[in-house]
């Protein structure tokens, strides 16, 4: 037991390392097709940078967010900084979730991978694309991407959660961004 976790433990010393060089779950040594991708999506009544501020007020995340319920950044956000996170995932308790920052353009896009044991098995990865619209609104894509072995089991068992957590928290950013900036909901 000891030598198998060991073991796991390696794997995912190595494919935290790949990962983190590459900036990029489905940039790290798997071949197109052995990714599973979710995404949401939403058209929000705010600029870019009123959105990007409300993404990174982690400390504000129990206020609005319905899926991470609760976040914590530990270090200047950048390449590399944690993001520790309580998540919900359906009708199961709230879990940790650790993270680590691995793209950051500030007020554009921010990714993070994560960081925990289970990376030997299941690697995922959430990037936020923010796009500047003509009317001063912003245009927001958000994608949940897993690779790894044990992918498919993790989307059997948490698929259904992780796409209503992605699209409920996607859909609360963007009230709470017009919230913050007296858009009419």
């Amino acid at each position: 037991m000891l030598m198998a976790r060991s073991m796991a433990l390696h794997l995912a010393t190595l494919l935290s390392s790949s990962l983190a060089a590459t900036g990029c779950a489905h940039d790290a040594a798997l071949p197109k097709g052995q990714v599973i991708e979710y995404e949401a999506s939403a058209e929000i009544d705010a600029p870019p940078e009123l959105v990007w501020a409300t993404l990174v007020e982690f400390q504000a995340y129990a206020q609005w967010n319905p899926w991470l319920v609760e976040a914590e950044q530990l270090g200047p956000l950048e390449p590399g900084a944690g993001v520790n996170a309580k998540v919900r995932l359906g009708d199961e308790p709230l879990r940790t979730a650790k993270h680590r920052v691995v793209r950051v353009e500030a007020p554009a896009v921010l990714c993070w991978r994560d960081a925990g044991w289970q990376v030997g098995l299941v690697q995922a990865q959430r990037c936020r694309f923010l796009e500047a619209r003509a009317d001063g609104g912003t245009s927001l894509r958000v994608t949940l991407t897993l690779g790894g072995a044990a992918r498919g089991m993790a989307v059997r068992k948490y698929g259904a959660a992780m796409s209503e957590g992605l699209a409920s928290e996607t859909a609360a950013l963007a009230a709470e961004a017009e919230r913050r900036a007296g858009a009419p909901p």
